[in-house]
């Protein structure tokens, strides 16, 4: 990624995070969210029109979209992730059969490159952390 795109990326980000702390359900300091389904689909919803900082607000598109998390390559198409096939949007798949459904079923990540990106988080009890995206950009775990 050019140095500019980066540094314009991580400043979004970091404004993202002063708009998520308030209410965040977990640890701000980290980003890791807590294990409080919950409260993450509040807060999620709460703050559902916030644009990913990873979109350039000039283009719509993703400056990540080569590098995006699992999440961002996960929204939308049935996926299989660890053995277990989850739906697909029922927005984008309306009016698609099952045997349609299934042949659009994608496994994401197969290199593990989310993990490696996880892993660059602070992870101070060697947990499996969860975080988001503006959290991950705003640390530079991703850039």
């Amino acid at each position: 990624m050019e140095p500019e795109k980066a540094v314009a990326l991580r400043e979004r980000a970091r404004q993202a995070v002063a708009l998520l702390i308030p209410d965040f359900p977990g640890d701000p300091v980290t980003g890791r969210l807590a294990e409080d389904e919950g409260a993450e689909e509040a807060f999620s919803e709460r703050h559902a029109a916030l644009a990913c900082p990873a979109l350039d607000p000039s283009t719509g598109t993703c400056d990540l979209y080569a590098w995006r998390p699992v999440s961002c390559r996960t929204f939308g198409p049935p996926v299989t992730i660890g053995g277990a096939s989850l739906p697909p949007c029922r927005l984008c798949f309306a009016d698609a059969g099952p045997e349609e459904i299934e042949r659009c079923r994608i496994a994401p990540d197969a290199v593990g490159a989310e993990e490696e990106a996880l892993a660059a988080l602070p992870d101070p009890d060697g947990s499996d952390p969860e975080t988001l995206v503006a959290f991950a950009l705003a640390k530079g775990a991703l850039l």
